[in-house]
């Protein structure tokens, strides 16, 4: 046990850059615009962390008649070597494969944003992370994340309101990693067929999830952005040294 209260001080965003999609006027769909659900991180092994190799698989759960996109904007740093890309596509079959989009080009922090702001959900069934700014950056943005019931990102993601979870299918141990494999960090694998069903919900629930966006984005700036958690650190370190003092 840990004898005293331990506090947790959030990563954050900078909300003049993150705004929310629905900062001004609602958009409705119109019948032209695809659905597109956006996986934002690195694939560079084929059982890459992240999950894009679940999420590829998982959208095979669509047809062609289906009016779906799925982006990829991939972190190529993490193994320049690896194709990615054909690694991606050759998991979804090919009546989807115009319907898939990569993007493996450097953005700033504003073409990210326009970029997930341009998309209905955020999709990462990743298998372990420590917070993911990706999520956080989406939900601000106003686009709920569709990811593993897993990790340190449910710290903001349920509270928010915008997490539309992905079960455990198993857990594993951490296959790599320079901290992970000597700690014996313990991952999971999400439930494919669950992703699945959570995709298609996602499709054929447009307004809900629109809802959980909005929700999600207010929740967010209101907690999390980078001046609420300076003025958290500075909370704690007054509290931390007016206790030392007293004692």
């Amino acid at each position: 046990g840990v004898a005293v209260d331990i506090q947790v001080i959030w990563h954050g965003f900078n909300p003049e850059i993150y705004k929310s999609k629905w900062s001004d006027d609602d958009k409705p769909r119109t019948n032209s615009e695809a659905f597109t659900f956006l996986f934002v991180g690195g694939h560079a092994t084929p059982m890459d962390r992240k999950g894009g190799q679940f999420l590829a698989e998982a959208f095979n759960t669509f047809s062609k008649d289906d009016n779906v996109k799925l982006i990829f904007k991939i972190n190529k740093s993490y193994n320049p070597n690896f194709d990615s890309e054909a690694h991606l596509r050759s998991l979804i079959k090919e009546e989807l494969q115009d319907k898939v989009e990569f993007n493996g080009d450097f953005m700033t922090d504003e073409e990210l944003a326009d970029l997930y702001r341009s998309c209905d959900v955020y999709v990462c069934p990743s298998m372990g992370e420590a917070f993911m700014m990706t999520g956080l950056e989406a939900l601000a943005c106003g686009i709920p994340m569709i990811a593993t019931e897993w990790s340190g990102y449910l710290d903001y993601a349920i509270p928010s309101g915008g997490l539309i979870p992905v079960r455990i299918k198993r857990r594993v141990l951490a296959t790599y990693g320079v901290f992970d494999v000597p700690s014996g960090s313990v991952w999971v694998e999400p439930d494919v067929e669950h992703l699945k069903e959570q995709l298609k919900w996602a499709y054929e629930h447009p307004d809900e999830v629109n809802e959980l966006g909005k929700k999600a984005s207010l929740w967010v700036h209101e907690h999390m952005t980078w001046e609420k958690q300076a003025i958290k650190t500075r909370e704690v370190v007054e509290n931390y040294e007016k206790n030392s003092n007293s004692v």
